[in-house]
């Protein structure tokens, strides 16, 4: 993912890049067992809460792949940015 953020961003702040997406990656795994207890406690199976939690990886793909078509095209008409 280095190498990406690199050609996407730029050198100059990709330590600052990298900071920030591994603060948000330990947050998130932080919070997902708790997520989960709390959907338990609330009476929901573990296959729904499965489900959630797939469609929700699903979603971020979905989100991340537009995100990198934009920033081609971004990038092809602007090749200096």
């Amino acid at each position: 993912m280095g190498a990406l953020w690199a050609e996407l961003y730029g050198t100059q702040h990709i330590g600052a890049i990298r900071a920030l997406v591994h603060t948000v990656m330990v947050l998130a795994t932080a919070a997902s067992p708790v997520l989960a207890g709390a959907m338990l406690d609330r009476g929901l199976n573990p296959s729904d809460i499965a489900q959630l939690f797939a469609g929700y990886a699903l979603s971020a793909s979905l989100l991340a792949g537009v995100a990198i078509r934009w920033e081609k095209r971004r990038f092809a008409r602007y090749p200096d940015n």
